[in-house]
């Protein structure tokens, strides 16, 4: 059991197998919970219904087409997520507000294929913001970015979350729960994988015996 607070930016942390990316899964409607109950807001009734229109997910792998440019990409994306429920002028516009805050503006026009892992990681998760989510889920973001490049992403989840957004993230990486509100650690057992420790950044480092 674990709770995640809204509007905020949270980890999950733990060892290979312990259980993360099952719990992306199933809080994304991929996998159906053997056991137990999923609540929004202290409901659990209609889960299903609303996450498939209040909430997101970036795979670890991209899911973006390498010959497209940036704008390109974000534009079909936006076509088919919003579909007619919007005008070409306000599409455009929320494609223009996306690509500003995902700071992608100077390689706007650039095709997908000559873009680095941070970028391209920067534009998986825009694609997935033309949907206009209130949750946005993301499992092992950086995975191969060198140090810099991870802080950035996670700089850039953070802000997302400071825009109301409840964005949740799983890591292996120690060095990136220190910028979320909130850490859920997991712990595989003999009896499943557990929740070993729950709180902020500093609490959880505390309560599995981590100094820095």
């Amino acid at each position: 059991s674990c709770n995640i607070p809204k509007g905020k930016l949270t980890a999950i942390l733990g060892q290979s197998g312990c259980g993360k990316s099952t719990l992306i899964k199933v809080l994304s409607g991929q996998k159906s919970p053997t056991a137990g109950t999923i609540s929004v807001d202290g409901k659990s009734q209609g889960f299903s219904n609303w996450v498939s229109s209040h909430l997101a997910v970036v795979p670890q792998h991209d899911i973006v087409h390498s010959e497209l440019t940036i704008r390109q990409c974000l534009d079909y994306a936006a076509t088919i997520r919003l579909g007619r429920k919007i005008d070409s002028q306000t599409k455009k516009a929320i494609v223009e507000k996306i690509i500003r805050d995902a700071d992608l503006g100077a390689i706007a026009n650039s095709k997908i294929s000559s873009l680095s892992g941070g970028q391209r990681k920067r534009v998986n998760i825009a694609v997935e913001l033309t949907g206009r989510p209130e949750v946005l889920l993301l499992d092992e973001p950086t995975t191969g970015l060198d140090y810099a490049t991870e802080k950035q992403i996670i700089a850039n989840l953070r802000q997302l979350s400071r825009q109301g957004k409840t964005v949740v993230f799983v890591t292996h990486s120690l060095a990136t729960i220190e910028a979320a509100d909130h850490v859920i650690v997991l712990r595989n057992t003999r009896h499943g994988s557990l929740v070993a420790a729950e709180g902020n950044p500093d609490d959880v480092q505390k309560a599995i015996g981590i100094e820095s």
